[in-house]
């Protein structure tokens, strides 16, 4: 949906595209409710999210959370945060587990 490499806005219509889709996208990430991930799923076509618990500690959102202006966005809106809908979700209702990363199917995997 997003990455750093593609994010660089090399013409005026393509970072609009970019920039509604990545506040779009650190909203629902750091969203505390389901609803909200829900939401975003559903408008933006979206069937899995590969969720990263490490982004989710104070000491990464203390630090480079993404390039600016959404890195200072999230801290504003999610640094002080603790509960974050996507990191309670169980490793059991995750599609795939790796260390601390895991695939969740929106449909089937809590994401409600």
């Amino acid at each position: 949906f997003i990455n750093e490499e593609l994010s660089v806005a090399l013409f005026d219509r393509y970072w609009e595209t970019v920039k509604v889709r990545t506040f779009d996208f650190f909203g629902a990430y750091y969203a505390d409710r389901p609803e909200t991930v829900a939401s975003f799923c559903a408008r933006n076509g979206v069937t899995h999210i590969v969720i990263d618990r490490r982004k989710f500690t104070p000491q990464f959102l203390a630090g480079r959370v993404y390039f600016e202006p959404f890195g200072s966005w999230v801290k504003a809106h999610f640094g002080s945060r603790r509960d974050f809908y996507l990191n309670s979700i169980p490793d059991r209702d995750c599609s795939f587990v790796t260390g601390d990363r895991c695939v969740v199917d929106v449909i089937t995997g809590g994401v409600r």
